[in-house]
């Protein structure tokens, strides 16, 4: 950041402001004005924080290098705007004035940091290449998201408010990770678009064409950026679908009948479609995900040792199947429940250590209170079961891969909002003395 930002992003807050307020008073009911403007304006203040600790306390990082890549982008497009046009798309097919831009961005044959790169570049264009504005957007970009998976929990669970807006909008972890100039900034705003554009399409019937081709342009963008995590969320997602046409059967007995049916069927077309998302993928082909897993955990664990940072340790692996399956249940506590206080080495990670601690909290409380009735609990509501199938599946996903605390806590930002979700509404569901009736 230096002085251009001092003197572009002032003015754009002012726009941004007036759009928001006008947007407010015209498409939002009067009680969720409070919660929209008090949510976006607390991403912003985090996206400002999370620019101002990374230059001035990491003195650079990855969300700079995406910056500084970005203005090269910057650069082509108005120096050579059609010709240009070609490197957005990767392609090797580019006119040799290119190469000079080309062989400035490290990340050109990386599809997913790439991504980012050139959002950034394509964004400097209009905000005169000034990082405080690109991240504004990204925040706008998240946000929108995010408020549409907020408003699509409201239909399910009208009188959760408070609950919802604390699970998707108040994390602290998940709002400093998720407002800078990241992926993960990104990715929050796609699965909230996806879980908006699915609750539309297959919940409520609502078969438009506007909606399928956002809802396979916000897949897309999952799949460039974070692969691993658009594999976490198809099963859910058809199982939250399946569950919702199983309910819909009157006939009880008939239900019974046809819900092993349905999910035998679905689970099936699961593995196809993931089968075919990860074929030929050289880290996430199904044949090659256990020895990239060994790869990953292994990398993580001796760099965090060798750099004196917070590493964990779960189990040899061997790069088997099986040898991932072993660890399983550790990773997914590791992802949920860690680090503890006493592992916390600085202000961040004790931040995330006191998340982690009430998620521990909450859970046992869960368990102690409604243990014997959860299954029932979740059986009534099946976006409970997407929340928390989601959330076990990317837990044992980045716990297993991780190995250090210090990568944990951004890679599982995404889970939190709907761990969160499916913690405090089964809690709210098991002391209510009229439980919402949802699909």
């Amino acid at each position: 950041m230096d002085y251009k930002d001092l003197l572009v992003t002032p003015f754009l807050l002012i726009f941004i402001y007036f759009f928001l307020f006008w947007y407010k008073n015209k498409f939002i009911a009067s009680p969720l004005r409070n919660v929209f403007i008090i949510a976006i304006t607390t991403k912003i203040f985090f996206s400002f924080l999370f620019g101002i600790i990374y230059q001035f306390i990491y003195l650079g990082g990855d969300t700079f290098n995406y910056y500084e890549q970005g203005k090269i982008i910057t650069q082509a497009l108005r120096e050579m705007p059609l010709k240009s046009v070609p490197i957005l798309f990767q392609t090797q097919n580019y006119d040799p004035e290119l190469t000079k831009y080309v062989i400035q961005i490290s990340w050109f044959h990386s599809a997913s940091e790439f991504f980012i790169v050139k959002l950034s570049g394509i964004l400097g264009i209009f905000l005169f290449n000034t990082y405080s504005s690109i991240a504004l957007f990204f925040v706008l970009i998240s946000f929108s998201g995010l408020w549409a998976l907020f408003t699509t929990m409201l239909q399910l669970y009208p009188e959760r408010k408070n609950s919802l807006a604390i699970a998707i909008f108040f994390i602290p972890s998940v709002i400093f990770w998720g407002s800078g100039l990241m992926k993960d900034t990104i990715i929050l705003g796609a699965i909230g678009w996806v879980i908006f554009f699915v609750h539309r399409i297959f919940i409520k019937g609502e078969f438009k064409l506007n909606y399928i081709i956002l809802l396979f342009i916000c897949f897309y963008v999952i799949f460039l950026i974070k692969i691993y995590i658009l594999l976490s969320l198809i099963p859910p997602l058809l199982l939250w679908v399946v569950n919702n046409y199983n309910k819909r059967i009157k006939n009880q007995m008939i239900r019974y009948v046809n819900w092993p049916i349905f999910i035998l069927v679905s689970s099936l077309f699961g593995l196809f479609v993931i089968q075919n998302i990860v074929s030929g993928n050289e880290r996430y082909d199904l044949n090659v995900i256990a020895k990239r897993t060994k790869i990953n955990s292994e990398y993580h664990y001796y760099i965090s040792k060798q750099q004196g940072g917070s590493a964990y340790y779960l189990g040899d692996l061997d790069g088997s199947i099986e040898s991932v399956l072993k660890i399983a249940h550790k990773a997914i506590f590791v992802a949920l429940f860690r680090p503890f206080i006493w592992e916390s080495n600085n202000v961040l990670m004790l931040l995330s250590s006191l998340e982690a601690f009430t998620f521990l909290i909450l859970t046992i409380w869960l368990l102690v209170r409604r243990g014997g009735n959860l299954l029932s609990i979740i059986s009534r509501h099946p976006f409970l079961m997407l929340c928390l199938l989601f959330s076990i599946i990317l837990a044992f996903a980045v716990g297993a891969n991780s190995n250090n605390f210090g990568t944990l806590v951004r890679y599982k930002i995404p889970l939190m909002p709907f761990y969160s979700i499916f913690l405090l509404i089964a809690l709210k569901e098991s002391s209510a003395k009229n439980p919402a009736k949802t699909i």
